[in-house]
């Protein structure tokens, strides 16, 4: 957090920004003050976000962070040097810098590329060709190791995968204890955990974004391909959780996009990695209902004080994921 809460650290923030502006960023761009126009568009919790546009045209995002989220800004400098060896499309890096001037801060700046996120462009056919020579190179990136890219872990992935479903349950218990029945839950977990054996197997794990949404993809047209965005949540995992979240947020369970987008996407897999996939599809497939749920009901919770949810938005999604989520695990929860 920047804590801005007095004038005078206020001022000094912005002292740091323009001087940074001034001394570092417009020289490495070769741009002149003179033409230059800096815009704010969004103050994030824990950035803040500024728009610089030169007077030749070009654009750059510039993302300020305090000392407090030092893990994420380092996150993202690593993300984009590991993408852009893989050849994922991602914004170009201009600079980052860690500690600039007295108020410490650490500078990230990107080429601001122009176009809309596939959730900016609801209205326009999603290109699913396109997503799937995105995610290729992505996927293609591997490790003996899984969990964060600056973190990695060496223990015991598929009880990892088990704690975050009973991370989820518990949200859900939370807010629904007088209206499920208990048995479901039980059932439930127990569900995820006959299926443990599957995650076990995995051995190799694939560098993926881990939250793949229609705000992390922006199609540029003039360009004529997506770009990849939002990389402080890529983790080495497996792909399958992506295309979960890929084919109902982005694809909209569309039968015909899938087809094509799978038409490119596995063609460019071997076959045991086409077979791990099928294999761990309950699993994801049961866990993306499952997440989303959950987060409808942390939503409920925080629209309204009331003990009852069900009159909330929020409560009738959740309902339509929980009632996937038994469609997906079956006549094993009757």
């Amino acid at each position: 957090m920047f804590g801005l809460g007095s004038a005078e650290r206020f001022l000094q923030v912005e002292q740091s920004i323009r001087s940074y502006l001034v001394r570092r960023l417009l020289p490495l761009a070769k741009a002149d003050l003179s033409s230059c126009q800096v815009t704010v568009p969004v103050a994030g919790v824990n950035t803040l976000i500024r728009m610089v546009h030169t007077g030749d045209g070009r654009g750059y995002v510039m993302r300020i962070y305090p000392r407090s989220e030092r893990r994420r800004f380092r996150t993202l400098v690593a993300a984009n040097k590991l993408l852009e060896q893989s050849g994922v499309q991602v914004p170009q890096r201009l600079d980052s810098i860690e500690d600039y001037s007295k108020s410490r801060l650490a500078f990230y700046v990107e080429r601001l590329v122009e176009g809309l996120t596939v959730a900016q462009s609801r209205s326009q056919p999603v290109r699913a060709r396109e997503i799937a020579e995105l995610l290729i190179p992505l996927h293609r990136a591997k490790s003996p190791l899984w969990g964060e890219i600056e973190r990695p872990q060496r223990g015991d992935f598929s009880a990892y995968c088990l704690r975050r479903v009973r991370h989820r349950m518990r949200s859900v218990r939370k807010g629904l204890t007088h209206a499920t029945d208990p048995a479901v839950y039980r059932k439930i977990l127990d569900w995820f955990a006959a299926e443990r054996p599957e995650i076990a197997s995995v051995r190799q794990f694939d560098l993926t974004h881990d939250k793949i949404n229609p705000g992390n993809l922006l199609w540029a047209e003039q360009e004529n391909r997506y770009y990849l965005l939002d990389l402080v949540t890529l983790r080495y995992g497996v792909k399958t959780k992506d295309l979960a979240a890929l084919y109902h947020e982005v694809l909209r369970d569309d039968p015909a996009q899938i087809a094509e987008f799978e038409g490119v996407y596995f063609a460019a897999f071997p076959q045991e990695e086409r077979s791990q996939n099928a294999r761990l599809w309950r699993w994801f497939h049961a866990y993306y209902h499952l997440a989303e749920a959950a987060a409808q009901i942390k939503r409920s919770r925080a629209a309204t004080s009331k003990v009852d949810l069900s009159g909330s938005d929020f409560y009738q999604k959740f309902l339509r994921q929980w009632e996937q989520l038994l469609a997906v695990i079956g006549e094993q929860v009757s």
